[in-house]
This record gives C-alpha cells, sequence and structure tokens, in this order.
C-alpha cells in the first residue's frame, strides 16, 4: 500500500536583516550549571536510583550571583554502574566528582557552582 504526502514548502527572499550567532558566544550576562545523575544495575535484584538538582541566587550586594547544582546516583545489583556529569558556565567556575565502587555497589556524587561577577559586564 502507497500513501502520498503533500508537501508544503516556503521560500523566504529576504533574510539580511537575521544576524548570525555562532554556537561559543555567549549571550551578555548568562551563567548557571547542568548537572547529570545516571546510574543502572542489572540482575535479579537490583535498585538504580538518580537525583540532579540545581539553584540560582543572587547575593545581597548585588555584586554576583551564584547557581548550584548538587547530584547522587548510587546502584546496587550483580552489574552495576554510576555517574555523574557536571557542566557551568560563569566567571568562576568550581566542580568536585566522587565515585565509590565496591562487588555489587556503584556510588557517584558531585557538586558545581558557577560563580557570576556582575560588575565584570560591558554595556555597548
Amino acid at each position: 500500500m502507497l500513501k502520498k504526502i503533500h508537501g508544503l514548502s516556503m521560500h523566504i527572499s529576504d533574510l539580511s536583516y537575521l544576524e548570525s550567532v555562532s554556537e561559543d558566544e555567549f549571550i551578555l550576562g548568562s551563567f548557571g550549571v547542568s548537572v547529570i545523575s545516571d546510574a543502572l544495575s542489572l540482575g535479579s535484584d537490583n535498585y538504580p536510583f538518580a537525583s540532579a538538582n540545581s539553584t540560582s541566587t543572587s547575593f545581597s550586594s548585588d555584586v554576583s550571583r551564584a547557581s548550584y547544582g548538587t547530584g547522587l546516583a548510587v546502584a546496587s545489583g550483580d552489574y552495576s554502574t554510576a555517574s555523574i556529569t557536571l557542566g557551568g558556565d560563569g566567571d568562576i567556575v568550581i566542580g568536585k566528582t566522587r565515585y565509590n565502587f565496591s562487588e555489587n555497589t556503584a556510588v557517584a556524587s558531585g557538586s558545581v557552582i558557577a560563580i557570576d561577577l556582575l560588575d565584570n559586564l560591558d554595556f555597548l
């Protein structure tokens, strides 16, 4: 059985007013963190658990703001793996991860903080 699909196409002739932005350019004042927690366990008696959390706050001095993230991954079973992936964008970024593996259990934890110094912003 063949189905005939009709398509619609559109041609826009003048896009000269649009600006091209590369992926490496950041929006003025952008900052933040990313936390990814993964847990995998296989076998007859398994227990996977993964959690990630992030928050942002401005300090009372209006000089800086911070974004903070934490993650935890625990896997217990015959075949277990746990991982944490951290990322951050800001003037100062600090991250730390820990991994513990035993016979049938894998644990990964991590935290990251990104600090944006507001007085470093340049306005055109």
